[in-house]
């Protein structure tokens, strides 16, 4: 016998753990390979191809579903800047304080509106810019700001006072 690791031996020297199978030939001696464990069979194959195609599925919807949160919170970010934008141009009288819809002049795929509202504070209005997606698209991305607003229309007492002594200095002369 040899100890090499393919073992080949006669039909009449295995070892009682072995197969029975393995190595008959009728009764004839025989010299046989010990490895006949055949491989793997074709039910195990297309288990194994079952499990890797479902696992490839699985990953792509992830993979979709990690892209479309990309692309939302890209359009998210972008409705939020078009919104601030907005918001600052109103607060700076840019655009007057009123009720408003448009299209965003530097990106046509957007829309805003613009809600004023009195916010129950002397000389404070409360203004909501809601930006819209345009573009046709599985998910439509809108968001809403809201911001406090000095009103343009508000005199404060000082004002008032230096408007009334100024007309009486003009009525005076």
């Amino acid at each position: 016998m040899t100890d090499s690791p393919h073992y080949l031996f006669r039909h009449g020297d295995r070892a009682a753990g072995d197969r029975a199978s393995c190595g008959r030939t009728g009764g004839r001696r025989r010299w046989r390979q010990r490895s006949c464990r055949g491989g793997i069979s074709l039910l195990e194959v297309v288990l194994a191809l079952a499990i890797m195609a479902t696992a490839m599925a699985v990953l792509g919807q992830l993979i979709r579903m990690g892209a479309d949160a990309a692309s939302t919170g890209h359009k998210l970010t972008r409705a939020q800047l078009v919104a601030e934008t907005v918001l600052g141009e109103l607060a700076s009288g840019a655009i007057p304080a009123q009720a408003a819809s448009s299209v965003v002049e530097i990106d046509p795929a957007w829309t805003y509106s613009v809600t004023v509202a009195d916010s129950g504070v002397l000389g404070v209005l409360t203004a909501t810019v809601t930006v819209s997606e345009t573009t046709p698209g599985p998910r439509p991305v809108n968001f809403s700001l809201t911001r406090w607003i000095r009103d343009p229309n508000w005199v404060t007492p000082a004002q008032e006072l230096a408007a009334e002594q100024a007309a009486a200095q003009e009525s005076g002369l």
